[in-house]
């Protein structure tokens, strides 16, 4: 009976050192998973994320995510990257985070953080034409970014044809080149890159406003951390509170 007290015990013993482990142990990745840099992306599309002529990353959303990162005072990375490259990255955790729209197709990757800026998104013409719903457009190209998602009634749309464009820039290329009849996407993005390749709005047709959608800060379901995630919605609601992403927004439009 004493060695049956005896086995006991030690078994007892070794039962609380093996939580006392494992409370350690899970301790220790808490910490070092809130200490590690954040790991942000930047979709490669002017102006929200561009190379500048001595190539640095450089754009709207670039410089609005690295403000958000240093308000949360955490150390963090970003880079400018194509955007299929972007969601490949957050899809397998190589990537912690990144500023774009939410869409059912992205759901499984990311989860959302916080609403950061609203930005309207439009179909665009040729000069001189004008299209006054998506019905107009049946039968019709729409040079659209690969992977990308405006809206949805647009997507879902199979009397529409999409062309899949690596970029604004390649879609704008396709539109003035007569390649397709209209091309889609944030009206900010695609006047920004059009100024940069020399044409004016008045080169292009009336817009067809589709929707105002935000762009939301999301983070990686594979990577998600709930220090991390807290402490960059805490960020944003303060930087909302400022009003310091429409002075971002600001710097890259006329206004």
């Amino acid at each position: 009976m004493r060695n049956a007290g005896k086995f006991q015990a030690g078994w007892g013993t070794i039962i609380f050192f093996i939580f006392i482990v494992a409370f350690v142990s899970s301790s220790i990745v808490s910490s070092v998973a809130a200490t590690e840099p954040l790991r942000m992306l930047t979709v490669e599309m002017a102006p929200f994320g561009f190379f500048t002529k001595d190539d640095k990353d450089t754009g709207l959303l670039y410089e609005i995510a690295n403000r958000i990162a240093v308000e949360t005072g955490l150390s963090h990375t970003n880079s400018v990257v194509p955007f299929a490259r972007m969601i490949e990255e957050l899809r397998f955790g190589n990537a912690d985070c990144s500023i774009f729209f939410l869409s059912k197709a992205n759901e499984k990757v990311a989860v959302k953080i916080a609403s950061v800026v609203p930005f309207k998104n439009v179909i665009i013409g040729p000069g001189g034409t004008t299209f006054d719903s998506l019905k107009s457009l049946h039968g019709k190209v729409v040079a659209s970014v690969r992977r990308a998602v405006y809206d949805e009634a647009f997507t879902s749309d199979t009397a529409i044809e999409k062309y899949q464009t690596k970029d604004y820039h390649h879609s704008i290329r396709m539109l003035m080149h007569n390649r397709v009849d209209a091309m889609v996407g944030p009206e900010i993005g695609l006047y920004f890159t059009a100024g940069a390749m020399g044409y004016s709005k008045k080169d292009f047709g009336k817009p067809l406003v589709l929707n105002t959608k935000d762009a939301w800060l999301q983070f990686s379901r594979k990577t998600a951390d709930e220090k991390k995630t807290a402490a960059l919605k805490a960020a944003i609601e303060r930087l909302l509170k400022k009003n310091v992403f429409q002075e971002f927004v600001n710097k890259y439009t006329d206004n």
